[in-house]
């Protein structure tokens, strides 16, 4: 099998050319294994990239080096072929994907990538494109939009970054009218502060918005928290943000949480949908569970977390 690192110059400090490529060539010396590296020059590139490699018939583990953004594209690069395997090299701002195996540190550890064994996991499809880990409507994806000019500022890295854009959003408008359709003929239609749809558990830097999520249930995690004064905002954002909204009483009023394998959002106008931490503007979305859709590398020492509810 050949490694190929697909490397997003630009993710996180802007320092993967510089710190990693060596890294990688040091492991190269080290290990008796085909490697090859890959600088990306741009949006898409990396999935552009990927796929004319997968359409080679060779076996491949692409390695995702960067944060959500970079993996959605090689993920969308590597469907459809079983030649293909992905792992993720963790070097962006939020790196929520890996959030739910446990060891997170081994995969910054090239040796464990290296000697990885991968597992079937499930994507989601939305409007045809796939979705790595969360899809994410109303607060959050402003709050993400602003991160994504907030970090081009010297000084504000990923965690600030992630704290100012939400006071930012915290000051103005705060909840939307959407219409939410599910596979059991279920539809929800209020005013929201914010949807988060996925069969990961974390987004946004840490936030467990979907904390009873599988990547391996065939089935997608719904949370949807209504209009909340931002009183009510301030007393449960810690909460919220810990897991605790699916088990916690004072959570009843105020959060919808459901699984289905298929759900349609409508908005009355135009809305930000944050994928993987990347915007998008739409006015619905078609959102469905693609099962045992990827092979994922995990890193030697490894596994995935079955549940991600934090005691």
């Amino acid at each position: 099998m050949k490694h190929v690192f697909v490397i997003n110059p630009v993710a996180g400090k802007s320092l993967a050319e510089k710190e990693l490529v060596p890294k990688i060539n040091k492991i190269q010396e080290t290990l008796d294994v085909e490697i090859e590296t890959y600088i990306t020059k741009g949006f898409l590139d990396a999935e552009k990239f990927v796929r004319l490699r997968s359409q080679t018939g060779e076996a491949i583990r692409f390695y995702a080096c960067g944060g959500d953004g970079t993996l959605n594209e090689v993920i969308n690069g590597a469907y459809g072929y079983d030649n293909a395997e992905v792992g993720v090299i963790p070097i962006g701002t939020g790196n929520d994907f890996i959030k739910t195996f446990t060891n997170q540190g081994y995969f910054s550890d090239l040796e464990r990538q290296i000697k990885a064994e991968s597992m079937v996991v499930d994507l989601m499809d939305y409007n045809g494109r796939l979705c790595a880990n969360v899809c994410n409507i109303g607060f959050d994806s402003e709050v993400a939009d602003k991160i994504a000019t907030l970090k081009t500022y010297p000084l504000i890295g990923g965690h600030m970054a992630y704290g100012i854009g939400i006071l930012q959003q915290f000051f103005n408008k705060m909840g939307e009218i959407f219409r939410i359709e599910l596979e059991d003929g279920e539809v929800i239609e209020k005013t929201m502060l914010l949807v988060a749809i996925g069969n990961g558990s974390f987004y946004g830097g840490g936030f467990m918005a979907l904390p009873l999520a599988s990547r391996v249930s065939e089935m997608l995690d719904i949370c949807i928290v209504n209009k909340i004064s931002r009183l009510q905002f301030i007393s449960l954002i810690k909460d919220y943000k810990k897991g605790k909204h699916t088990e916690n009483p004072k959570f009843k009023d105020c959060v919808i949480y459901r699984k289905s394998r298929f759900a349609h959002i409508y908005g009355t106008k135009e809305f930000k949908l944050c994928v993987d931490g990347e915007i998008t503007l739409t006015r619905d979305v078609k959102l469905q569970v693609v099962p045992k859709a990827l092979k994922f590398a995990v890193p030697l020492g490894c596994k995935i977390i079955e549940s991600t509810i934090l005691s």
